[in-house]
């Protein structure tokens, strides 16, 4: 629901409230927590080495979401990462897939039919 509030908000005056992934800091911490858990599980059990390394990744890229989906929304998006603003608004216009916010790598790999013109 806060997503489709997210896609009826550009523009508007209360776009900002939806823009980011959640409305209180506990639920990011929330994300952080119950993501770390399986990681560290995993870690304990199969003792790979990884994940700190898989964690500080996940890290990283919540934070460069965030950064990154307001400049497209607001502004001040490096002009280089245009490609990733026209990716994000072609989401927001109703055209099927796209759903990586910036980095639209699985969404280039597993090209959907639609985006061809093709009927799935």
């Amino acid at each position: 629901m806060r997503h489709a509030r997210h896609h009826d908000t550009p523009g508007a005056a209360d776009e900002a409230r939806y823009v980011t992934f959640a409305r209180s800091p506990w639920v990011a911490v929330l994300v952080f927590v119950l993501n770390a858990i399986p990681v560290f599980t995993l870690e304990y059990f199969l003792r790979l080495g990884i994940a700190v390394g898989v964690f500080l990744g996940f890290a990283i890229y919540f934070i460069a979401y965030e950064e990154i989906h307001w400049r497209i929304h607001f502004g001040g998006l490096p002009r280089w990462m245009n490609f990733a603003r026209r990716h994000h608004m072609l989401h927001h216009g109703g055209f099927p897939g796209r759903y990586n916010v910036f980095l639209p790598l699985f969404d280039w790999i597993f090209e959907r039919g639609e985006w061809r013109g093709e009927k799935a």
